[in-house]
C-alpha cells in the first residue's frame, strides 16, 4: 500500500507512475524497497474492493497526523469533484458527454493534505 500512496502524494495520476518511481533508486532507498510491485501488480491488488478500505484508513491516519502537528488555525476545506475520462464500458455516462469515472476529493489546501475521498459513477 504504501507505494501507492506515496505516488498518489506526489501527484501521480495513473498507475504507470509506479513504473517511475521504481526508476527512483534514491526514493527506493528511502523507504527501504528492494524493488516495487509492478503497476500490473497494484492495479490487480485494487480491483480487490477489500483493499480501498485499507487505504481510506491510512489517508485518515495520515491526515489527522499532519492536522494534529499543524499550528494552523484558519483551515478551510476545498471539495473538488474530478472526472478521469475513460473507454471503459463499465464508466457511466457524464454531463458533458464522455465516459468517466469520478473521484470525489476533499483538501485542507493549508496543510497541503487530502482528508477525505470518494467515488462516484459517471
Amino acid at each position: 500500500m504504501l507505494p501507492l500512496v506515496l505516488m498518489l502524494c506526489g501527484g501521480g495520476r495513473t498507475l504507470e507512475d509506479i513504473r517511475e518511481m521504481e526508476m527512483e533508486e534514491g526514493l527506493r532507498q528511502l523507504c527501504g524497497f528492494a524493488r516495487l510491485p509492478s503497476a500490473d501488480a497494484v492495479g490487480e491488488w485494487l480491483r480487490k474492493l477489500a483493499h480501498l478500505q485499507g487505504l481510506e484508513q491510512v489517508n485518515r491516519f495520515q491526515a489527522r497526523e499532519v492536522f494534529v502537528r499543524s499550528e494552523a488555525n484558519d483551515l478551510m476545506v476545498d471539495v473538488d469533484a474530478t472526472m478521469v475520462a475513460t473507454k471503459k464500458q463499465c464508466a457511466e455516462m457524464t454531463y458533458v458527454g464522455c465516459r468517466a469515472f469520478q473521484a470525489l476529493l476533499s483538501f485542507m489546501a493549508e496543510l497541503d493534505v487530502c482528508v477525505a475521498c470518494g467515488y462516484r459513477e459517471g
